[in-house]
């Protein structure tokens, strides 16, 4: 019982856990496909690996190629955009030739464009005329001097201030420099604080040493106290100077304050008050008589100019003092003086405000006006009825109504005239000067002139 209940058992068991002959077929079948599929996948990817090898090789090999090439070409940069064309090169200069419109291989956009930089691609072409396109066409009209060319003349201009050894050096430096600030002033260029600095640096050193020096003055001379014939005392080199090296000297100080106020220190002070003691008990600027009128003229503007006043300075007023009565005298000896030399002096007497009397030298313009005023400019003709006005109104003495009256409506006839000439102010200055000296000279006339 227990042995048929054992076999019964295991039977059962068997049955259970044995499958039949079919399953075990498909499973068998099922399993030799799983096997193929596998390897079939393992094939697969043996062969893209292969594949991707064979890529990375290739693409090395054409890196290794593209950096050959580089170096048989001398490794030069690419002068026009585009890819390279293989075989081809640029005549010219041994640069591969490249497919316009798409950038090189293996170079990436700012790299390209820092080559393109490098040989000057895509910079402004340099044109010497005005809308000039291709063609060179010469520039019309005013041309200015370059900031570094006129940088470099000043320059040499202060160098030259800082080595001269003699007077006459002194003199020539100093003129160098005021003609430099000239053309720089017309030309419109602004110095700057570094090059002011230095301007106002050179004119006190060549100041100071038109100061210095020593001379021998012969005997019976009023400046010194000995009677010495053979006394030596100390005589400023600037003392020595001709008529016309005096009123340029003068004259080219005031071109260096129009560059700093500083200018007028110390030394130049000095200087200026040597030049007018010595002018002012001297006839120094009547010699030779042919340019006796343009020397007072520039040497009073300059002083008027560089801001010195009668009231101020003793020396500058006596210096006026001896200017309004010899120019009177140069005017009536009809002896050549220019529209810019009396108007000049004119308003260097308004300027300076001088405290005397103008009334010869008014009187004298006014009889000799077609010789002295002939041709004047609008700008002359403004500064001398201006200047009448003005010194009207400091109360000092023009003489007679007539000759003021006469002088005045000649320059505003003229300013009539030559209205596009003109400039606003000088226009300006014309109608303050009617309205100051209460000469009215017709309706029409002020119309034209404000119009």
């Amino acid at each position: 019982m227990v042995a048929s209940l054992a076999s019964e058992e295991e039977g059962s068991s068997t049955s259970q856990h044995a499958p039949n002959s079919s399953s075990q077929e498909s499973r068998k079948q099922h399993g030799k496909q799983a096997g193929a599929g596998a390897h079939t996948k393992s094939k697969a990817k043996e062969v893209g690996s292969a594949a991707r090898g064979k890529g990375r090789g290739s693409s090395a090999q054409q890196q290794a190629a593209h950096g050959k090439q580089k170096q048989r070409t001398g490794n030069e940069k690419y002068s026009t955009g585009g890819s390279v064309t293989k075989g081809s090169t640029d005549e010219e200069g041994g640069v591969p030739a490249r497919t316009k419109g798409s950038v090189p291989q293996q170079t990436s956009k700012r790299q390209w464009q820092g080559q393109r930089g490098e040989q000057g691609i895509g910079h402004k072409r340099t044109r010497t005329g005005s809308n000039s396109s291709s063609s060179k066409r010469t520039r019309t009209g005013p041309t200015f001097m370059p900031k570094s060319a006129s940088a470099t003349r000043l320059v040499e201009c202060l160098q030259g201030a800082e080595v001269v050894a003699t007077p006459q050096q002194s003199y020539k430096a100093l003129y160098s420099l005021a003609k430099q600030v000239q053309q720089d002033e017309r030309a419109g260029r602004r110095y700057s604080k570094a090059e002011g600095e230095h301007v106002v640096n050179a004119a006190h050193r060549l100041a100071a040493r038109l100061l210095r020096g020593q001379a021998s003055i012969p005997g019976g001379s009023s400046r010194s106290n000995h009677a010495s014939s053979s006394r030596t005392v100390a005589w400023p080199p600037i003392l020595r100077f001709d008529s016309k090296q005096l009123s340029m000297t003068v004259w080219s100080l005031s071109k260096l304050v129009g560059v700093s106020s500083r200018v007028r220190g110390r030394p130049v002070i000095e200087l200026v008050d040597a030049i007018a003691t010595h002018v002012a008990k001297t006839s120094v600027l009547n010699h030779p008589a042919e340019e006796a009128c343009k020397n007072w003229s520039i040497l009073l503007y300059g002083m008027a100019k560089m801001g010195f006043s009668c009231k101020d300075s003793r020396a500058v007023q006596q210096l006026f003092e001896s200017g309004a009565k010899e120019l009177p005298q140069i005017v009536h000896s009809q002896q050549h003086c220019v529209p810019q030399d009396a108007s000049n002096s004119m308003w260097a007497f308004a300027t300076a405000q001088y405290g005397g009397s103008v009334q010869q030298l008014v009187a004298e313009v006014a009889s000799n006006l077609e010789r002295v005023m002939e041709g004047a400019s609008p700008q002359a003709w403004s500064n001398a009825v201006w200047a009448l006005a003005t010194l009207h109104s400091q109360n000092v003495g023009l003489g007679q109504g007539s000759a003021v009256v006469k002088v005045v409506s000649a320059g505003v006839k003229c300013m009539v005239q030559q209205r596009w000439r003109a400039t606003l102010q000088g226009l300006s200055n014309t109608l303050w000067a009617l309205a100051t000296l209460g000469h009215h000279p017709g309706t029409a006339t002020i119309n034209t002139l404000v119009t």
